[in-house]
């Protein structure tokens, strides 16, 4: 009877081992299982692979003396016999390592005791995770990220010293152009003189009115030359200010770029109406702006003789993100232009707004930065619906 109970028994530790035994060689992340002298009793198909070793040369082995002892690791030394032994578990500490077969490692070391009070058995659970490829592809994205803040750096460098040594003839040329209209306006009263002959008149008139007219193209060009260098600096300034993203009350951003806008919105005759809009995680300032101009766009772009109303809401996707839409019924954009806005310098043509064409730019690279996302519903004649997609947590 005793017999039959001690097979029993045995037949159900045999079984418990092969089940254990199966669950061990399937996980795909290299996995060990140490005795308390920190030999190894068994690993899995995923250490043998990954190290290129084979059971022969491991088991039983000392884990520090594996593979011409490569496994002598202090970090790993450690944290098997400082850190474990004074806890069940550690998880997640990062150690990288050079190895003779198969080169530097880098790996996520995560341990547990298992005690079996029935046979006084104390095994440890050594799990691997190699994350030398992740790593590198950090790394990476890090020295590319690095080069992309460098590069626009230079490239705000050089707009800069560009934009000083044009600014500063444009800024002659502004002044010569309104002093030479100061000039037309006295020679034009002298000219409704008395003393001007009709015929000088007559000869001289129309030439005053061809010189005032390229005056005022001068001025002009010279303006939106100087608004251009403006609104490039900003474009490129988008891509390497240091961000500070915080939760922000949407609802008082909108409120304050309200305030800014209030004399425009009630000169354009127009309506703003701001349903109650969920938080999100940006930059104040970029956010802030990013907004402004929207707002700014459909105030520009409304039908002349026509109420405009802009209308601004939002809600949570199935994402998880929040959605932010900017509704006018202003003149609409064709289909064909849909991503063409976003462009720099594009404007749509059936439009006689003033402007650099970069705010919609100025926008999506906003966005891009945030992990976030423009898209937009509109026809011509129709108004536009823009939809801003942002974080609702810090990512």
């Amino acid at each position: 009877m005793l017999e039959d109970k001690s097979s029993k028994e045995e037949k159900r530790l045999r079984g418990a081992l092969e089940y254990s035994d199966a669950i061990i060689a399937t996980v795909r992340e290299p996995l060990v299982v140490l005795d308390k002298e920190l030999r190894i009793i068994t690993a899995n198909r995923s250490f043998y692979r990954t190290f290129q070793v084979n059971p022969e040369e491991t088991e039983k082995q000392l884990i520090y003396d594996l593979g011409n002892r490569q496994w002598d690791i202090p970090r790993l030394r450690k944290l098997l016999e400082d850190v474990l032994p004074m806890n069940i578990s550690f998880e997640d500490f990062e150690v990288e390592h050079d190895f003779e077969s198969v080169g530097r490692k880098a790996m996520l070391l995560n341990a547990r005791k298992i005690y079996r009070e029935k046979n006084n058995v104390e095994r440890i659970l050594l799990a691997i995770e190699d994350i030398t490829e992740r790593k590198k592809a950090e790394d990476e994205t890090k020295r590319l990220n690095h080069e992309i803040v460098k590069i626009n750096k230079e490239l705000e460098e050089v707009l800069n010293a560009t934009s000083h040594d044009l600014r500063s003839p444009l800024i002659s040329v502004i002044g010569f152009s309104k002093s030479l209209e100061k000039d037309l306006q006295d020679f034009s009263s002298i000219m409704k003189s008395d003393e001007i002959s009709v015929k000088l008149r007559k000869m001289l008139t129309p030439v005053i009115s061809d010189i005032s007219e390229s005056t005022g193209y001068i001025r002009s060009s010279a303006l939106n030359m100087e608004a251009l260098l403006t609104g490039l600096s900003k474009v490129l300034r988008i891509g390497y200010v240091a961000l500070k993203k915080e939760h922000l009350d949407m609802n008082m951003l909108i409120s304050d770029i309200n305030n800014v806008i209030n004399f425009q919105v009630e000169e354009a005759g127009a309506t703003l109406e701001i349903s109650e809009l969920p938080p999100c995680i940006g930059d104040k300032d970029q956010i802030h702006q990013l907004f402004a101009n929207l707002l700014g766009n459909a105030l520009r772009y409304s039908v002349p003789g026509r109420p405009g109303v802009i209308r601004v809401s939002g809600y949570k996707d199935e994402r998880s993100q929040y959605v932010y839409c900017v509704e006018d019924n202003g003149i609409g954009i064709s289909p064909e232009n849909h991503e063409k806005i976003f462009g720099m310098f594009h404007q749509i043509e059936s439009s006689k707004v003033d402007g650099q064409g970069l705010g919609l730019t100025i926008v999506r690279r906003i966005l891009d930065r945030h992990n976030g996302n423009i898209w937009l519903e509109s026809a011509p004649g129709k108004g536009s619906r823009f939809f801003v997609s942002l974080p609702a947590q810090k990512q």
